[in-house]
């Protein structure tokens, strides 16, 4: 029994020190944990980026001064983003600071300036083409909204910073 204590007590002693030196290994480098970056790419003035189940991408840009008109852009894939291709589709926005894909591959985009709003861009498939389509504009007596993402049951949710409040929507495609 004493050596089952004495074993508990040293596996104890073993973890804090293996945590403190972890602690100091973070404190060395100011706190920041240091990431490394497999791929990079050079984009005006990026802002919010989603990725779709099927591997499109979607960019907002940022555009000075604040709340002026900037660009929405989606490319097919990774690899088209990565190789400087054209972006497939994109349209205006102001103040776009959140982008996400539903389940269904349509572009919701979140405006804080102006409309305050959650755009939809519907994704329509016309003769084997592909093409996105504004569809709804939801204004919720929203301010600031910033912030959106899906779960798996495509329920949409949406941080409005300026009402201090989380919302949820279930059907947010439907309404």
């Amino acid at each position: 029994m004493k050596t089952i204590k004495t074993l508990s007590m040293l596996c104890i002693l073993l973890s804090f020190m293996a945590c403190k030196k972890e602690q100091n290994d973070v404190a060395a480098k100011d706190n920041v944990p240091q990431l490394k970056a497999i791929a990079s790419i050079t984009l005006a003035n990026p802002c919010a980026i989603a990725v779709s189940q099927g591997g499109k991408i979607a960019i907002t840009e940022y555009k000075q001064p604040y709340g002026s008109t900037g660009t929405t852009k989606i490319w097919n894939s990774y690899t088209d983003l990565m190789s400087n291709k054209a972006p497939a589709y994109s349209f205006p926005n102001i103040a776009a600071e959140a982008v996400a894909f539903d389940k269904d591959e349509n572009l919701y985009v979140v405006e804080t300036e102006q409309t305050a709003a959650v755009k939809i861009y519907k994704k329509v498939i016309l003769n084997g083409l592909e093409r996105y389509d504004a569809w709804k504009t939801h204004q919720g007596g929203f301010i600031n909204p910033r912030g959106i993402a899906f779960d798996s049951k495509n329920r949409l949710y949406l941080a409005d910073d300026g009402n201090d409040r989380l919302l949820r929507f279930n059907t947010p495609y439907d309404n």
